[in-house]
């Protein structure tokens, strides 16, 4: 799920934690390639601004290529990619994007951190590894 922002609308009226965690546009084309081969994930969008989802697809080229204007709603699954303007101008289009100007962040909810868990390791460890670790996390918290 590739966001332009975190829409704390979308999110349902109750207590719940989120995982970010910042990275560059090279790691999210290795998370999003390992996402889609082993967990055979559909990328899906909600980028309306065409530059940035121009550059972002340089690195994700399974993104559709128009930009959508549609409005999210949470899933506890999703695991989201947040894609923002370091320095946004209000009131004015960008006609050109670089990767200096964006901030890229992965962020997940409970149910979501256990996807991407695997999604990221999933070609270092087995699956007993896998399992130890998710069982056993809270501990080293």
């Amino acid at each position: 799920m590739f966001l332009n922002a975190l829409p704390v609308n979308a999110f349902p009226d109750e207590p719940m934690t989120l995982f970010m965690m910042p990275v560059t546009l090279q790691q999210l084309q290795r998370f999003v390639d390992i996402a889609i081969t082993r967990e055979g994930l559909v990328p899906v969008h909600y980028i309306r601004h065409a530059a940035t989802l121009e550059l972002v697809r340089k690195y994700v080229p399974q993104l559709p290529e128009q930009p959508n204007t549609g409005l999210y709603r949470w899933e506890s699954r999703d695991v989201m990619v947040v894609i923002t303007l370091r320095s946004p101008q209000r009131g004015v289009e960008a006609q050109q994007v670089t990767e200096g100007d964006l901030d890229v962040r992965i962020v997940v909810g409970e149910a979501g951190w256990k996807r991407a868990l695997y999604c990221a390791l999933g070609r270092l460890l087995a699956e007993p590894e896998l399992e130890y670790i998710l069982k056993h996390r809270r501990a080293v918290q």
